[in-house]
């Protein structure tokens, strides 16, 4: 698989373009290929406001997949790379039943936090721990994605909430790309 620049509207109607890159630890060792390619996309781009990684919300942590992915960006793009990244767990399922089987682990943890706040203080411990990042990180977003059509209010409402978080990462300060260069 190689990257690929898909153009898009974002819900208020403003063009955008998304860069869908493969993950890395490729079953075939194509990882310095996939990176190769997914510079070159960048710089044919121009800039990108924000880095999506998207992790299924099944997973409690970063796999090795995502913490080389990091650092690899981190590599080309350089420290100001982790302001702009921003976690998008996917599946977070909004009903109820999901909601409450996600609080209750949280109480069996002994914990007073949210799933939701505590999914985010996790995330950055690990990003400071495997990057040595102690700045601030962006929200993480998340999204059940796809509500299915019976779905209530609320978790509709929740849905364009996330969908909305996603599109406002157009706001964040541009990285030019037409000195990247890909790392080994």
């Amino acid at each position: 698989a190689t990257s690929s620049v898909v153009q898009g509207q974002l819900p208020d109607g403003s063009p955008c373009a998304f860069i869908d890159t493969p993950g890395l630890n490729d079953s075939q060792g194509r990882d310095s290929a996939h990176i190769a390619d997914m510079v070159q996309q960048l710089k044919a781009v121009g800039k990108v406001n924000s880095f999506l990684l998207v992790v299924s919300g099944a997973e409690p942590r970063l796999d090795a997949s995502h913490r080389a992915m990091i650092g690899i960006f981190s590599e080309v793009f350089g420290p100001q790379f982790m302001r702009n990244i921003v976690i998008v767990k996917t599946n977070w399922y909004q009903d109820p039943c999901s909601r409450q089987r996600r609080e209750q682990e949280m109480q069996s943890q002994g914990t007073n936090l949210s799933p939701e706040e505590y999914t985010q203080r996790e995330f950055q411990r690990e990003i400071a721990q495997a990057f040595n990042y102690n700045g601030v990180m962006k929200p993480i977003i998340f999204i059940d994605s796809k509500p299915i059509p019976d779905a209530t209010v609320e978790e509709k409402r929740k849905h364009r909430v996330a969908v909305q978080c996603i599109a406002d990462t157009r706001l964040f300060t541009p990285f030019v790309c037409r000195d990247i260069q890909a790392v080994q």
